[in-house]
């Protein structure tokens, strides 16, 4: 990923959650239905926007140069570093990636099972790990706080949830 393209996702990234305590601190005073429908409702205004987004990327250019289509993988290259298609950067990623699946096609066939057994490399154990911490964020109830967090404190005796947590006076 070009380091310009870092730059603005990352914090995009780090807002979008954090969004949903602003959206909450807006809509704590609601007496009716509104206040927890419209915190419900962003979530799907945010896959739109991920779905939506889908369709303007390009193929991935690993992908078309395992296909065997070196050209269309350039181009590919060319539109998500922005840069023209005869570029000696875009020849250089080009290089790379073939030299890359040149490797890992000479280490042989692999299978998506195989990320689940335990072996030499501990496969198994990397995707366990990834699959735990992923359901123990799920368990500690983050997207409890973020999305119901302002009406949970205030309901729980906190007159202004915000100002309950802070440490400033």
């Amino acid at each position: 990923m070009p380091s310009r393209t870092r730059l603005t996702d990352a914090p995009l990234l780090t807002a979008l959650p954090s969004s949903a305590s602003i959206v909450n601190q807006a809509v704590k005073d609601r007496e009716d239905n509104t206040g927890w429908r419209t915190v419900i409702n962003i979530q799907f205004v945010w896959a739109g926007v991920l779905a939506v987004g889908m369709f303007c990327l390009p193929e991935s250019p690993r992908f078309l140069m395992l296909k065997g289509r070196p050209d269309r993988a350039k181009k590919s290259i060319s539109v998500l570093t922005r840069r023209h298609v005869n570029d000696v950067a875009i020849e250089q990623e080009m290089l790379e990636i073939q030299t890359a699946l040149d490797a890992e096609l000479a280490l042989g066939k692999a299978s998506y099972l195989d990320c689940f057994r335990n072996n030499a490399s501990r496969n198994g154990f990397r995707t366990m790990t990834g699959i735990l911490i992923q359901a123990w964020q799920q368990l500690t109830g983050i997207n409890f706080i973020f999305y119901y967090g302002t009406t949970f404190f205030e309901r729980s005796g906190f007159s202004n949830p915000v100002r309950g947590l802070s440490p400033l006076p």
